[in-house]
């Protein structure tokens, strides 16, 4: 049996609890742990990759924006033999 569920992410809850639109930019604090640890997995991934001598270093962030989406996750389930797997996951 499939069934078809609509599984909302984070974002889409923070869009809806904020009055964003689904998919659309809304500015956010650039003080959020999120946003922290994003800028901070950038900057590391940006020095893992350069060859230059000198570590990089953020200087100042200008803004910060999240995004909302919305992913749709196919489950089969036979409940029968106890198996339930997803399908189809347009989350990725």
């Amino acid at each position: 049996m499939f069934v078809n569920v609509v599984a909302p992410l984070l974002a889409v809850l923070l869009a809806v609890a904020s009055g964003g639109l689904l998919g659309g930019l809304k500015d956010v604090d650039l003080n959020r742990d999120d946003v922290q640890n994003a800028l901070q997995f950038a900057v590391a991934q940006h020095n893992k990759a350069s060859n230059d001598v000198y570590v990089s270093q953020v200087a100042k962030v200008i803004s910060a924006q999240t995004q909302s989406q919305q992913c749709q996750l196919k489950v089969w389930s036979q409940p029968w033999t106890n198996t339930i797997k997803v399908v189809k996951n347009t989350c990725l």
